[in-house]
């Protein structure tokens, strides 16, 4: 006899964890903020979704690939694809349109911001640089 699994996705559960998660970094000064973008901010998000997160740096003297280990979460319950990028690389990404910057503004929600009051308002914050 043949047995079927179904699957289910508690987006609110996952949501719920990755800001969790997503609190730790209020002890890291060169994190600004962290975004879920993707499937989960759309809610078209299937059992087979992952999170995609955007971490925003100040600044970083890693290369990119290297950085990706010091943020990847543990015990969220789906695979996460974590996305490093210093204020500068995201701002070059907007402009000259490659990467994930242009999806993570125009999609995203913010689960995790520093006090610096300009990234309260993120995709206000970055408009400007998308005309200069």
């Amino acid at each position: 006899m043949l047995s079927v699994r179904i699957f289910k996705l508690d987006k609110k559960e996952v949501i719920e964890k990755l800001k969790n998660w997503a609190k730790k970094f209020s002890n890291y000064e060169n994190v600004l903020a962290v975004v879920l973008f993707g499937s989960l901010s759309r809610n078209e998000a299937t059992p087979a979704s992952d999170a995609d997160i955007l971490i925003l740096l100040k600044e970083s003297n890693k290369r990119f690939d290297n950085r990706i280990p010091e943020f990847l979460p543990g015990g969220i319950g789906i695979s996460v694809d974590v996305f490093p990028y210093t204020i500068d690389e995201f701002k070059r990404s907007i402009k000259e349109n490659w990467g994930i910057g242009k999806v993570a503004l125009n999609e995203g929600i913010v689960i995790y911001s520093s006090k610096n009051k300009e990234i309260e308002n993120f995709g206000e914050w970055f408009k400007r640089y998308e005309k200069e």
